[in-house]
């Protein structure tokens, strides 16, 4: 996978770098509680895993975070990032390993990025 290829991945998982809200997102049911969990933690500054079973509400629990962020913290679009790694566009070039996470870090530095990170299973 090229630069450019993760690039353009990266842009489509997060539209926010370019749009100020995910319309998509929008008419989803706000999950209060989890949300405050979630709030609790974000100074810690840790990896934060969400797991559940399949189309629990993981990663538009997620994109509530992000608009959360976006528009109550006042966190610039381009530190926060979405990884959507269960895409099929994706999915081929993760045997890259090392390769990939390479690619990754060096998109990250050049936008100095807080990483967010989704992965469901």
């Amino acid at each position: 996978m090229k630069n450019s290829e993760l690039d353009l991945l990266i842009q489509t998982w997060n539209p926010h770098f370019s749009e100020t809200e995910n319309e998509k997102r929008e008419n989803t049911i706000p999950r209060k509680h989890y949300m405050s969990l979630l709030k609790t933690y974000l100074d810690l500054r840790q990896v934060l895993i969400l797991t559940g079973i399949r189309r629990a509400g993981k990663s538009t629990l997620m994109h509530q975070l992000i608009r959360f962020l976006l528009t109550d913290r006042k966190v610039s679009p381009y530190n926060v990032l979405y990884l959507f790694l269960e895409d099929v566009s994706i999915l081929p070039h993760l045997q890259d390993g090392i390769v990939f996470l390479d690619r990754l870090f060096l998109f990250i530095w050049k936008h100095t990025i807080l990483p967010v990170d989704c992965i469901s299973f």
